[in-house]
């Protein structure tokens, strides 16, 4: 083993005068397989587990290490005799334990071949689905430019106007329909990723909290809303978070509860939303029909849908 003349150590150098020696004293007799394997199994006895567990790769190989079984028990003791009495054992049952052994090293092998197999498809899937998989949603990004939603304000209220109880706009914006809704009597308040946008809707003495609306509704208690407004969002999610909007309104909204999507008509999409919004959007604006669609299958009730210019109302209730 060599050294360079810095003081600092080769280690590639160093690792291949190892496998040298090791590959030498193999072919000479000195490392027996059952030898390896033994000291493969101490290795993994005392690496730590987490590195293992996070790498697929490095447990099928210990897998794989593991699936050769030696039958040949230690046989030395330090009380008389008793090492003469497992030699004499070993041997007597070395047919039946090789018997057995093969059949278990076969069956091991071809487990940790079909895990390799296996490891490689799934590698191959996630290397296609990281090319596909939509960007999460970071409302932050976006810019500080609320939709106007003022000729909706009047239809909402008519909607949410008797809510016995707590209802939620998200995303609210600047709080122009949070605050049309409490001027109606409607204890309402907003969520909105857009920090700037909350905080002028706090400044204009309104409850509005910077939360993304999937999270917030997610954290919000079953069954703990009278009432419910989606704006926003609704266009620019991927459809699997859309479909998730609707379960959770599902979940969150009390008996009798009603949930109002304001939705962006998709033909009007491009216009309706700037530029950099729409361009990286992880998802599209939905057909008002489509939503209907996705509340009935929640099992809502009564939905329906106006069509405006830009954007549409779909409403529906929560059975009682």
């Amino acid at each position: 083993m060599s050294e360079e003349p810095s003081g600092t150590v080769d280690l590639d150098q160093v690792m291949g005068e190892i496998q040298e020696e090791v590959r030498r004293r193999r072919a000479a007799g000195d490392f027996p397989p059952s030898l390896e394997r033994e000291l493969d199994l101490v290795f993994d006895r005392f690496v730590p587990v987490g590195p293992l567990d996070g790498d697929f790769g490095e447990a099928i190989k210990a897998a794989d290490r593991a699936a050769y079984i030696n039958v040949a028990v230690p046989t030395a003791s330090q009380k008389p005799a008793v090492g003469e009495v497992k030699r004499v054992l070993r041997k007597a049952m070395a047919w039946y334990l090789e018997y057995l052994a093969q059949q278990v090293t076969a069956f091991s092998t071809s487990t940790v071949r079909a895990l390799r197999t296996l490891a490689e498809r799934t590698s191959h899937l996630e290397e296609q689905l990281a090319q596909w998989r939509p960007a999460e949603d970071d409302g932050r990004d976006r810019p500080a430019e609320a939709p106007d939603l003022g000729e909706w304000e009047q239809r909402v209220v008519g909607q949410l106007g008797t809510a016995p109880g707590r209802v939620l706009h998200a995303e609210c914006g600047r709080g122009a329909m949070v605050q049309a809704l409490r001027a109606g009597g409607v204890d309402a308040y907003g969520v909105d990723p857009r920090g700037p946008l909350v905080d002028a809707a706090v400044a204009a003495g309104l409850e509005a909290w910077p939360d993304d609306p999937v999270s917030h509704l997610g954290a919000v208690a079953d069954g703990g809303l009278a009432g419910l407004v989606l704006s926003g969002c609704v266009d620019r999610l991927p459809l699997g978070r859309q479909r998730l909007l609707v379960e959770l309104a599902a979940a969150k909204l009390a008996p009798g509860g009603r949930v109002v999507i304001l939705a962006v008509n998709p033909e009007r999409w491009p216009e309706a939303v700037p530029a950099l919004e729409a361009d990286l959007a992880p998802g599209r604006p939905l057909h008002a029909v489509t939503w209907a669609h996705l509340l009935g299958r929640a099992r809502f009730e009564n939905a329906t849908t106006t069509d405006g210019l830009v954007m549409s109302l779909v409403t529906a209730v929560r059975p009682a």
